[in-house]
């Protein structure tokens, strides 16, 4: 059975999406809600790129102003798991892990066991 063309997006769709989603200006503007597009890459990124846009911007950099901007993707609904995750992670370079706020850390399932690893894997790879 052959799928129809919708399933695969042309260049120029792609392109489209990435700039909507890349550029966006707010979270509602990337319908994170939208059923049929839920879990799509372009989204979790682009809203990734927002958050970190406005994590940097912020004055304070702070814990607050971090669980604010992923409360403001979560109540978006949609694939908010993943979309905060990827947000998380993108600030979460930017603070340190000194600087990470601990209420998430405390949260982490394995975390001693996943900070050794990568403390292992840093500290050997890059060369």
């Amino acid at each position: 059975m052959e799928k129809s063309k919708e399933h695969f997006p042309t260049e120029k769709e792609w392109a489209e999406d990435f700039t909507k989603y890349f550029d966006a200006k707010d979270f509602k503007e990337m319908e994170l809600d939208d059923q049929p597009t839920i879990g799509y890459t372009f989204k979790a990124m682009g809203a990734a790129i927002l958050a970190f846009r406005q994590f940097i911007q912020s004055e304070t950099r702070d814990e607050k102003v971090f669980a604010s901007v992923l409360n403001a993707i979560t109540l978006e609904a949609g694939d908010a798991d993943s979309n905060a995750c990827v947000a998380g992670s993108l600030m979460g370079l930017c603070l340190g892990l000194s600087h990470f706020p601990s209420p998430f850390l405390v949260h982490l399932p394995h975390f001693p066991e996943l900070s050794r690893l990568a403390l292992f894997f840093f500290s050997n790879n890059l060369d």
